[in-house]
């Protein structure tokens, strides 16, 4: 295909010098053609193809069939010399398509190539998927979970260059200490945090009214608002300090995603079959609230840091209690972990101009 639109565009070009030629003057083609009538042998075209081109009528007609020879000599340098313009021309429109077609989210990533991202929650689903993605678009990720084991096994299965970019932190982030720790760590070892998807979170089995209750909302609030707060400052202050240290005009920027859920939107309805979501709606509310306050104070300190939520329908991961899971996953659709990383690789990819409040992806057929 591409030879083929190669060689039309050499045989038009060619043509279209002749018949400029003629209508300017019959004489130019004469005095072009007598002066390049000695150059003998081409590749050119056959003489009934110029013949049959040649069926022009009046003066221009007359001027373009000068003779078959005359023709194939005249073709014999156009050739020359409109060769490395057209050869030039079609790599540029060929480059030029290339580079425009859509659903490149390398290109837009290219920014980040690189930079330093924590994923909280990275030993499984949405995490595991964010981390992934991430490694997979030329981020150093750290991943941040108690199961860190896990962590290292999704690394071992990922390409050897992808392999050096991800680095397993166990970390609880319940516990202030370890969250410290593990930011210290990106610091030192890698140059500071760029990008956050603070992910971790938890849904206890439990009624909000039920007896003996306590440890189970209090792990829930611990690991889905106070992780959140401890991960969030950390991050937040390595990217405050990084563009302190750099000068006005090469600043960097930094970007901090939120998983929600649409249960931070709306308290779903599960029905008298279904398990109570107890505390949970009531923190991803409060995660929604609190999306909008760091965006006010990260404006507030004049920095470039974004802060986005993605708030996610029913994903088919290990977070619902198995109750749910064995009422829901036989009769409701579902997202996959990697639809909502795919949402946060396109958020973080806008340019930086562009604050994205919330994403709300569900699945197609979701009833709530």
């Amino acid at each position: 295909m591409q030879l083929r639109t190669f060689q039309m565009l050499l045989q038009s070009h060619r043509m279209l010098r002749l018949r400029t030629a003629a209508r300017n003057n019959y004489s130019q083609v004469q005095a072009i053609t007598s002066s390049w009538l000695q150059d003998k042998g081409s590749d050119g075209d056959s003489d009934s193809d110029i013949e049959n081109r040649n069926d022009v009528s009046g003066q221009e007609g007359v001027a373009v069939a000068v003779g078959v020879g005359e023709c194939k000599s005249i073709q014999l340098r156009l050739y020359a010399s409109t060769w490395l313009i057209c050869i030039t021309t079609a790599s540029q429109l060929w480059l030029a398509r290339l580079l425009q077609r859509p659903g490149r989210p390398v290109d837009k990533m290219e920014r980040w190539r690189n930079k330093v991202a924590v994923v909280s929650g990275a030993s499984a689903g949405i995490g595991a998927a964010c981390a992934r993605a991430l490694v997979g678009a030329g981020l150093l990720v750290v991943g941040l979970a108690r199961r860190q084991e896990r962590i290292e096994e999704m690394r071992a299965k990922l390409p050897p260059a992808e392999q050096r970019r991800l680095h397993a932190r166990r970390c609880d982030i319940t516990r202030e200490s370890e969250v410290l720790a593990a930011f210290d760590w990106a610091q030192r070892e890698l140059g500071g945090v760029h990008v956050l998807v603070n992910n971790a979170g938890i849904i206890a089995t439990t009624e909000l009214s039920g007896p003996g209750n306590t440890q189970a909302i209090r792990d829930t609030i611990e690991t889905n608002l106070m992780g959140s707060v401890y991960c969030i400052r950390e991050a937040f202050q390595a990217m405050r300090r990084q563009e302190q240290q750099q000068p006005e005009q090469a600043r960097g920027e930094g970007h901090v995603i939120i998983v929600n859920s649409v249960a931070g939107q709306q308290v779903p309805n599960l029905g008298p079959q279904l398990p109570s979501l107890n505390i949970y709606p009531a923190t991803k509310f409060a995660l929604r609230a609190m999306q909008e306050i760091y965006r006010q104070e990260f404006q507030r300190h004049q920095t470039r840091v974004r802060v986005s939520t993605i708030s996610p329908g029913i994903v088919d991961t290990d977070i619902l209690p198995e109750q749910i899971q064995g009422v829901i996953k036989p009769h409701m659709p579902m997202l996959r972990s990697e639809d909502v990383a795919d949402a946060v690789l396109w958020t973080i990819s806008t340019p930086a101009n562009v604050q994205v409040q919330n994403i709300t992806i569900k699945p197609q057929g979701e009833k709530f």
